[in-house]
């Protein structure tokens, strides 16, 4: 079986089983695994690549990661997250001084990144005050002062 049907089968199945709910992960291995039954290298051979893989570092990092982005999410600890944004102004008596910007990630703040329209978070941000939000204008202002 030539290269092109066989890395044509691997996506067929990978985006098929993703369509049915599989999660990525076994998706993709199905693809894999459906490719290497399909060429004619020795399943030694593969199983011995697969293990030398494991020693990487790079590739121990992943599931590591897609691990903790599953427990920040099930947590909800990007609905908590909070931006701050500095700057270093100079002062005659202190030296310098951080001006800084505070934006707290509200469902409103996140459907503005959603819907890509980041342009009216500074509005946001001067209607949520009760939630600590702030803009830099206004600590500039407060340091002038």
């Amino acid at each position: 079986m030539n290269n092109g049907l066989i890395l044509g089968l691997m996506t067929l199945l990978f985006l098929g089983l993703g369509y049915l709910g599989v999660p990525v992960a076994f998706a993709l291995m199905a693809g894999v695994l459906a490719a290497t039954a399909l060429t004619p290298v020795s399943l030694p051979s593969i199983i011995g690549q697969m293990f030398h893989g494991i020693d990487s570092e790079a590739l121990l990092a992943v599931p590591f990661f897609l691990l903790v982005g599953e427990l920040m999410t099930s947590a909800e600890v990007t609905q908590r997250m909070i931006v701050l944004s500095q700057t270093l102004v100079p002062r005659k008596p202190e030296g310098i001084v951080a001006a800084y910007e505070m934006l707290v990630i509200t469902p409103a703040i996140s459907n503005l990144i959603r819907e890509n329209k980041t342009y009216r978070i500074d509005s946001s941000i001067q209607t949520g005050k009760k939630e600590g939000m702030f803009l830099m204008d206004d600590s500039l202002y407060r340091l002038w002062k």
